[in-house]
């Protein structure tokens, strides 16, 4: 059905020989996937897959990472932070361009699968100390304000009082801090 006078039927910038013989995409058809780039695109300009229309398996088509989100259709996690470009914008409203969206030091991936604080807030428990800082520096509990339970918030211990946030008798003087 190829048209014998047109060296790319199709018009989508692959010679028709090239798509049947090759690539095993239709010369007929510009976008054989339907994923909104043209076979020659695909194959030429990106790398992707002319016949699937998400190369990367992501949820996401190629089509909209390339022209929408400008994540990488070749890999299914652009910022390699442990969530799927998919996850990060339509279910965690994440940057899938950055690993860490909030700036808080824990990756958008520890925070959803390992410590369970929110990647879009750098202090889960408001008690200003970041995730991170606790996670990592103090070993305090980001989802408490107050790890210890002595009455005075983590970020106050550490910033204001130099006491130990995971002590609530910080001195042993048998009095809580």
């Amino acid at each position: 059905g190829t048209n014998p006078n047109l060296p790319d039927t199709d018009f989508d910038g692959l010679a028709d020989g090239q798509e049947v013989t090759q690539l095993l995409t239709d010369p007929l058809n510009p976008d054989t996937d339907a994923d909104g780039l043209t076979d020659g695109d695909e194959a030429n300009t990106y790398s992707t897959n002319p016949l699937l229309p998400d190369t990367d398996s992501d949820g996401l088509t190629d089509f909209d990472e390339i022209d929408y989100y400008f994540t990488n259709p070749l890999l299914p996690d652009t910022d390699a932070d442990g969530l799927t470009d998919y996850a990060e914008l339509l279910q965690h409203f994440t940057d899938p361009l950055l690993p860490d969206s909030d700036t808080d030091g824990l990756t958008d991936g520890e925070e959803v699968n390992t410590t369970a604080t929110n990647p879009n807030d750098s202090d889960t428990d408001m008690d200003l100390l970041s995730d991170g800082e606790e996670v990592n520096t103090y070993n305090s509990n980001p989802l408490s304000p107050d790890t210890d339970a002595d009455g005075l918030t983590d970020g106050n211990e550490v910033q204001l009082f130099s006491t130990n946030p995971l002590l609530p008798d910080t001195d042993a003087d048998g009095l809580n801090d």
